[in-house]
């Protein structure tokens, strides 16, 4: 349960997805010590390269702050906010460097549109790019995506 103050998510908004020039507030140090670690969400004395996808996450949650809604999946998101089913296919084939722009992408898209979205649909897109489940993940994301579709 991580919490954040104006600044702080003001901070997190501006931070750099960039290994190169990062700029780090100390915001997402805070988080990183006193909610990921402890539940082990990043291991101790983590590099930047290893907490990328946390630098991500955070400065995703930090733009959509507010607009968190259980039970609103990525993809009915994502139709709501008038994504393109080309869109949502580029998202969901992005590996590696290239899923960065298109979450950021997306992001925009929900934040200007004001979408109701599970935040949590997006950290886990984002947390399995590296993981078994990878592909498990983006058919659920495609699957809510095409329903909702349907429905409007």
């Amino acid at each position: 349960h991580v919490e954040a103050g104006t600044g702080e998510l003001a901070e997190l908004r501006r931070m750099s997805e960039s290994l190169e020039s990062p700029r780090i507030p100390s915001a997402f140090w805070r988080i990183v010590a006193e909610d990921l670690e402890p539940l082990e969400l990043v291991p101790p004395r983590s590099d930047l390269e290893s907490l990328r996808p946390w630098i991500v996450i955070l400065k995703s949650l930090a733009a959509l702050y507010g607009q968190h809604t259980p039970g609103a999946p990525l993809g009915r998101a994502m139709v709501s906010a008038n994504v393109s089913e080309h869109r949502m296919t580029r998202l969901l084939l992005a590996r590696g460097d290239t899923l960065i722009p298109q979450v950021r992408s997306l992001v925009h898209m929900l934040r200007t549109q004001g979408t109701p979205v599970d935040v949590y649909g997006l950290a886990e897109l984002i947390l399995s790019e590296e993981q078994p489940y990878r592909e498990d993940v983006r058919h659920r994301i495609a699957r809510a995506f095409y329903q909702s579709s349907t429905e409007v």
